[in-house]
């Protein structure tokens, strides 16, 4: 066996990802198989080819990183998002079952607000059951690492279909609001706010087929790090969420969240709901800026353009609930998410 073919296998083995019987057998295929049984570009791909590793382990091994595939019982597989405060990554439970874990960086961990925080997000997603919801099943430390553990999801953001597809037609778009709306119903009985709402934290599992509708796709929220506990509003301590902190997404940003973050309550995940359905509407968030200061003033100041004059498809009655949901006063808007889920059943009578 060539040298670098065979330094490979050892790292390999270290890696616990397959046993030393297991790592020698695969050796010994690959020299009966190989056209060029010393290359290791060739190796590798045979590997990731035939499923015994993936691609975000061969390059781990290359950098010679055998210690970082296992946090607890979770193998880790791949990485497969970067948040606000943490990696996420695809792993397989001890039942062999995919999931999602989601890990706070040491380097994070070394400053206590960070590490509250992600605290207060696991403690607080572990409350949540709901189809419409991303279930957290499992948290703790290892070593160093703070993580969570949660369902895993096969699917298309909001944001990436809108991308490709530009606007939805009213049906579906109506049929998202209403599912999301139900989420944030469970979030707001369990005293939480999301607190960023928008295309990006909203996943259709499974993601639908290009040349087909989203019908059939079902809508999970992702992402309720920025949530915290309404019965204690200072539960996160000025260090976390503190005098002037911005948290959110301008585009989808209630106005009284720009002033105040702490203070907000599920109306202002209604308001961003409402920017959400907007955006799927008419293919374009409501204010389009690039001077963050200047947005948040127009969705404290301006009413958006009238979706008609983006989508003659939108119906009267539809347009005054999104513009229902996105009042400038918060009490001017539904007052839960169960309110808005009502308005907008309406527009679901031809929907399977």
């Amino acid at each position: 066996m060539a040298q670098p073919v065979r330094e490979f296998c050892d790292i390999l083995t270290r890696s616990r990802l397959l046993t030393p019987d297991a790592v020698q057998a695969i050796a010994q295929r690959w020299q009966a198989v190989a056209i060029n049984p010393s290359s290791l570009a060739d190796f590798t791909s045979w590997l990731v080819a035939r499923e015994y590793l993936t691609e975000y382990q061969v390059k781990l091994l290359q950098e010679g990183r055998p210690d970082n595939f296992f946090i607890h019982q979770y193998k880790i597989l791949d990485r497969i998002g970067k948040g606000r405060m943490a990696g996420v990554y695809q792993a397989l439970n001890l039942q062999g079952q995919p999931v999602a874990v989601k890990v706070l960086p040491p380097s994070r961990a070394k400053h206590p607000e960070m590490v509250a925080r992600f605290q207060r997000e696991t403690r607080l997603a572990l409350q949540l059951q709901h189809p419409s919801v991303v279930r957290t099943f499992d948290f703790g430390q290892h070593r160093s690492l703070h993580y969570l553990v949660m369902e895993h999801l096969d699917g298309e953001t909001l944001e990436e279909l809108l991308k490709e597809r530009g606007w939805l037609t009213p049906k579906e778009a109506a049929r998202i609001a209403f599912l999301t709306a139900l989420g944030l119903q469970h979030i707001h009985e369990h005293g939480m706010v999301h607190r960023d709402l928008k295309p990006g934290n909203l996943m259709l599992c499974p993601a639908p087929p290009r040349q087909e509708n989203t019908l059939r796709s079902m809508v999970k929220i992702l992402d309720i790090g920025l949530g915290r506990e309404l019965f204690n509003p200072d539960d996160a301590g000025p260090d976390l969420t503190g005098e002037g902190a911005f948290l959110g997404t301008p585009d989808y940003l209630a106005p009284e969240q720009a002033r105040d973050a702490r203070r907000v309550d599920i109306r202002a995940d209604i308001y961003s709901l409402g920017c959400t359905l907007y955006h799927a509407l008419a293919g374009q968030t409501p204010f389009p800026d690039d001077n963050l200061v200047r947005q948040c003033l127009r969705h404290a100041t301006q009413q958006p353009r009238p979706l008609n004059e983006f989508n003659l498809q939108v119906p009267d009655g539809l347009s005054r609930v999104v513009m229902t949901m996105m009042a400038k006063q918060p009490d001017q808007r539904y007052q839960t998410p169960g309110e808005a889920a009502e308005a907008l059943k309406t527009f679901l009578a031809s929907v399977p």
